[in-house]
Parts: structure tokens; sequence; C-alpha cells
């Protein structure tokens, strides 16, 4: 499928979580309206078991459904029962469920488009609904979606919900709330593939164009105009705000199905797992509890020492005597321990195989600066927070956010925005990187597709992709180092840069977005954690996948 990033982080969710179907499955005509996913294509679309998406689109939702959230969310927090398996993917609004609390306002502005041109494409980009589409693209056509996105209803940062904070006959079958909504408009539309790519946008003020015209007309949703004006004015606007997209909170307690934990949903009723009793550990790995995790080998190479939760990490050696005389003065628990040099040099920056905002591909020249060699973590920052020139706001509270927790100080600060993170780089006598910068000390300058090189990941990173553990201690995968010796540059978190968004390196570049990169710790496709992949958030995001580190110049 054709697209950009979306500014939301749950955009990248939706990307790591996206189905590896089977390639060219053809559709099948003679199937009714609501079959399941995975029954709409010849022999099945097969969908691997990755985690399902928790910020899924709808537009491919039937209008119904769309039009009873938009009106649930006046009266509480809205409940739904959210199931995702293989490729049957199901989001159901549970009318007489709904729970304590409101949701706030604020602007969110975000234009996209997506065009599918297959069923592989259709079902990684709207799961829900792809059965009803699929259909729209026999005969060699495509779909296309065109969407703007003016603002988002949100509960608190950090909210959690049990199931006593529901109320309705209908609560024993939630198994999520919606924690966000994303409002605005979108049009959808089917034909002729070159006709279908070739328009200008089949929604807003050029959608009269030939080619949007003969189009079949899928839906339509939202006054293209209200759109425009919400999002230059950032304020809501009725006739532009249709949920586009949900944030998903799992409910304390319930497994996913809505079953009680320890147990999970065989279509019919609530069965317990099976409870593994011996589990043996592939090489490089160990047992801790139930899962197998990397062992952390304590051997560092020359100028370099190991410190537990951290890794290898360089040996404080002096600076040079051009430089230390205007080296900036540490402020109190900060130091230049912990950063590496990179030294100036030049790189292909971007990629031909990854996504339409990778290119072009271009040289770019850097001069050298020290990075940080892990991503700052949570005591770091809590040293920030004391000497009051850091805010802790909205970091507590959510289960898998990392302030406030005492066994997770060697992790990486996480549910920071990017204010946030640059007031602490700041205070360090230091700075957010660039991109360019990131990219090199990520990949060096030989063309690498990982920091560790070119190799698949394995045991290189942090991805806790089989529960909710969330991160993992910085600096404990010493195998996925970077050329300069650099930590965690892929997975663990992702990481805030310095530097706007523009959706191809050939455009300007807009500060309402920040480029994010590296990939987070909820990973399961290898694409994610590519050197070159780039994400774009809004700087008011906070998402247990982003952290970020700092960088200074030489």
């Amino acid at each position: 499928m054709a697209r950009t990033h979306g500014v939301a982080l749950g955009l990248l969710a939706l990307g790591m979580a996206g189905a590896a179907c089977g390639p060219g499955a053809p559709l099948r005509p003679d199937l009714p309206k609501g079959t399941s996913t995975g029954e709409a294509f010849e022999g099945g679309v097969k969908c691997s078991a990755v985690r399902p998406p928790t910020e899924p689109d709808l537009m491919g939702w039937d209008p119904g459904s769309r039009a009873n959230l938009s009106m649930l969310r006046s009266q509480g927090v809205v409940a739904v029962r959210y199931r995702a398996e293989g490729c049957n993917v199901e989001l159901e609004v549970l009318s007489n469920c709904i729970g304590t609390g409101k949701y706030s306002y604020s602007p969110y502005a975000a234009t996209d488009t997506k065009i599918a041109h297959n069923a592989q494409e259709l079902y990684a980009e709207l799961p829900i609904g792809a059965a009803r589409l699929g259909g729209k693209l026999r005969g060699g056509r495509a779909l296309r979606t065109d969407y703007t996105l003016v603002g988002m209803q949100a509960l608190p940062v950090g909210s959690a919900y049990a199931a006593s904070d529901l109320r309705g006959p209908d609560c024993e079958r939630a198994t999520h709330v919606v924690s966000r909504m994303y409002l605005g408009g979108f049009a959808m539309v089917a034909g002729e593939t070159s006709a279908i790519e070739a328009a200008v946008s089949v929604f807003g003020a050029k959608a009269g164009g030939a080619q949007a015209q003969s189009a079949e007309h899928v839906a339509r949703e939202g006054v293209a105009e209200a759109c425009d004006k919400a999002q230059s004015e950032g304020k809501e606007n009725a006739q532009c705000a249709v949920p586009l997209r949900v944030g998903l909170l799992a409910i304390a307690g319930r497994a996913e199905g809505g079953c009680p934990a320890g147990s999970t949903f065989d279509g019919k009723a609530c069965v317990q797992k099976q409870v593994v009793t011996q589990i043996e550990c592939p090489p490089g790995s160990k047992l801790e509890g139930s899962r197998c995790v990397a062992s952390v080998s304590t051997a560092c190479t020359a100028g370099m020492h190991f410190e537990p939760g951290r890794g290898c990490v360089p040996d404080v050696t002096a600076q040079p005597a051009s430089v230390a005389p205007s080296a900036p003065a540490s402020p109190p628990g900060s130091t230049r321990e912990g950063m590496a040099l990179v030294p100036a040099g030049s790189f292909m920056m971007g990629s031909n195989d990854g996504d339409a905002d990778e290119k072009p591909v271009h040289r770019v020249s850097v001069s050298a600066f020290s990075m940080d060699v892990t991503e700052v973590t949570v005591s770091a920052y809590e040293a920030c927070v004391r000497a009051g020139a850091c805010t802790a706001d909205e970091l507590a509270g959510a289960a898998l956010c990392n302030w406030g927790k005492g066994d997770r100080k060697n992790h990486p600060i996480n549910c920071v925005d990017w204010n946030q993170a640059t007031a602490f780089c700041g205070w360090a006598s230091k700075r957010l990187p660039t991109e360019e910068e990131w990219e090199y000390a990520a990949r060096g300058s030989d063309g690498r597709k990982f920091p560790w090189g070119s190799d698949a990941p394995a045991s290189q990173l942090c991805w806790n992709r089989s529960t909710n553990q969330g991160t993992c201690a910085v600096g404990s995968f010493a195998a996925g180092k970077s050329p300069f010796g650099l930590s965690d540059m892929a997975g663990n978190v992702w990481e805030w840069t310095s530097s706007g968004y523009s959706d191809d390196y050939s455009k300007n570049r807009t500060n309402a977005a920040r480029v994010s990169r590296g990939g987070g710790w909820g990973g399961d496709v290898p694409s994610v954690v590519r050197s070159a992949n780039r994400a774009r958030n809004a700087p008011s995001i906070r998402s247990s996948f982003l952290g970020f580190r700092c960088a200074r110049a030489q």
C-alpha cells in the first residue's frame, strides 16, 4: 500500500503490527458481506500472529459503528470488544457499557493517503473492514483513501481501567476502553489503478478532478472545507469530527478476547492456556521467570567498561586541549562520561527499499559530534527533575511508562514529549541530535541496514513482542551496537530528534511534526528497526514506545 507515515505513533504501532500475508491472493467474489477477512480471499490470506494494532484506523469500518462511537463518546468512556486472531480483526462498540471519566479535546493536524492494490495491502492498513472492502479490488482495481485529521479526544495520560470502572449489562464482554479518538474527515474511492494513483485528491478542494470523478465513490464522511478550517484555527468543528482512528487501552485483568487472565477464547468459550513446565532457551539467552531473554556479556573492548543495566560504556577520557576550554560546564549529575565520539564523515542517507519518505537517497556530510551511548535513563531524568530543569508532567501512572517505577531506574525514560526531551538535553549542556546525525551514528558510512550490519534482527535488540513487558534496561544487547559503539539504536524505544518532518527528502520540513528514529520495544517486523526508517510525531505525543538520547557538537 502506498502511504506516508501518520503523525501519531499509533500508526507506527499499526505498521509494526501489519500482517505478513501471502503474495497475490486473489479475491473471492462468492462470499457474502460479513465474511471474515481470512475467508475473503482464495486460500485465505496467511497473516503472521503478530501483536494486534493498538491504534487501528476506522475508515474501513461500517458507518453505523463510527456513528455509534461518535455518539457514545459524549456519555463517558467508550468500552469495546477487540479481537485480533490471524487475519480476523474485530472491533465492536458496546453500547450498553460505559466507563467513568471523560475525554478532552486538543488540535491534531495531519493529512494522509492510502492506496491498496491487493489483498495483503488492504489487510495491513485497514484490517477492520478489510473483508467488507475486498470486492472493490477485483479486476486489477485499487482502493484509495484520503483523510484529514484535525483533533484528538483523549483520556489523561496514565489512565488505567479495571472492570469495576465500567457500568452496564454488556460490560462482561469488554476487553478495552477507547483511550483516544482521532477526529477528521475522509473519502474512499475505488477504480482503475492508474486513475486512482493520478488523482490529485479525493477529499478536499481538488477532489472534483476527472480522475476522482471516474472512480466509484465508496465512502465519504466529513466536510473538507470544515476540516481545512479546523486545521487552520485549531478548534473543534462538528462538520469534521468523524472518528478515524482510536487508541485502545486494555482493561486490567482481562485477557485478549474478554477472558480472565490465564485463559484464552477459542471461538466458543474461555479455556485455560497450556502451562509450560519446562523451557529450554536458545543459545545466547537465559530463562528469567517464564521467558527467555538475551544474555548480557560483561566482556568489553579496549577503552570501554561494563556497567550493570547499561552494558559496555566508554571509559572517561580527557578532552583534547583545543576542546576543553570551550566545553560548557556540566550541570549536577551530568558528565561527559557515557558519550561516544562520532567522527566527521559522509554517508548515503535514506533507502530505496523502504517507505516513500526515505527517498530520494542522497549523500550527507556530518561534522564531528558526540552522542549518548545509551538512551537517557529514568535515573538521569530524575536528576533533571530534582534540579528543577525538567518536568514530570503526565509521566506517571500508565502501566508501561517507566517513570516512578523503582525497578526501572536503568530503563529509558519514556512517555516524554518532544519539549521535555529538549529541556533535558539543554540542562545537560547537550541537544537532541538531528535525524542526519542519528542515522549516521546508527549505520555509519558503509550502507548497513541495521546498526549491527545487514543480518535480520535476532538477539541484538529489545523486542518484548510476546508479552506486555515494555522496555529493557539500556545497553543490555551488546550484539546490537552501532559502528560507533552506540547501544539500542534499534528497538527499546523510538528516539526523538530535533528535525522537523517532510514526507520525502525533496520537500520542505514542518515543525508541526518531529522525526523519531529507531523502532520500539513492541516491534515484530524487521523493517521497522532499519536505521533508515523514519516516523513522525506531533511534539505533544507521549508513548511508552518513545524516548530519546542527546548529542553535543565537538
